[in-house]
């Protein structure tokens, strides 16, 4: 296959009637990385090109069929969408977690906070000070 560079791939494209992998992107209704996914995992096959890191590749009019095809199935895929819910429910999880943990960290704060409040008036500082000191050693 030729070696094609990002620099002259636009002109090439137009000049061979081909597609560059954005525009190929483009045209069937997916992302830049998904071309460069299917197109590492040899579904589908660029015309000219791929000839390894920094360069670029290009593909026939045609393909955009053959991805519009592959993307309908995908998208038809049951599992596809139970992945995508699980991804979902667990960032959800991980999400209530976090703010769980940062109440802990702030009730915890607030108490030991109370409970030495004689040593900021020893440190002649304010209780906010304490605080700010505090969270600031928390990293928050």
């Amino acid at each position: 296959m030729e070696t094609v560079y990002p620099a002259t791939a636009g002109r090439i494209a137009a000049e061979r009637g081909l597609l560059t992998a954005t525009a190929l992107a483009h045209r069937a209704g997916l992302s830049y990385r998904q071309v460069d996914y299917w197109t590492r995992a040899g579904w589908i096959i660029p015309t000219v090109g791929a000839d390894g890191s920094g360069t670029a590749r290009l593909y026939d009019p045609d393909t955009v069929e053959t991805v519009r095809n592959l993307l309908a199935r995908v998208d038809a895929c049951p599992f596809r969408h139970n992945h995508e819910r699980r991804n979902l429910e667990d960032r959800a999880r991980s999400s209530k977690r976090r703010r769980d943990r940062d109440a802990t960290l702030d009730a915890g704060t607030d108490r030991w906070l109370e409970a030495h409040e004689d040593l900021a008036a020893e440190h002649d500082t304010t209780l906010e000070d304490a605080v700010d000191r505090l969270r600031r050693t928390l990293g928050k």
